[in-house]
């Protein structure tokens, strides 16, 4: 499995996105819940974070219980996928309920 390169973006774009997570100005009138910055930047940790922890694990699994590996790791990648899109489309939508950004 490729895995470094994967670990190396993995580890790049997940302090790329803890910055702008700490750097996320706060409105007094918008909840942080409604910030776009908040999901995506979540999103991006929470799958990536996870990535590198599994694939880093995974030659080790792999060793020990091949053939349950594979399924682990498909299983994993999944649920990490599946976060991290709803987390992207919960970013969108907080986006275009933002109406400053969408005024020219």
């Amino acid at each position: 499995m490729p895995v470094i390169n994967i670990d190396i973006e993995g580890f790049l774009l997940f302090i790329i996105y803890t910055h702008l997570l700490f750097s996320i100005e706060v409105d007094v009138k918008k909840f942080i819940y409604a910030q776009e910055d908040l999901w995506i930047a979540a999103g991006v940790l929470i799958f990536f974070g996870g990535a590198f922890t599994y694939l880093g694990l995974y030659p080790s699994l792999f060793n020990i219980y091949p053939r349950e590996a594979g399924t682990v790791y498909g299983f994993f990648v999944k649920s990490l996928d599946t976060i991290f899109y709803s987390f992207i489309i919960i970013g969108q939508i907080c986006l275009i309920r933002n109406r400053k950004y969408l005024i020219p």
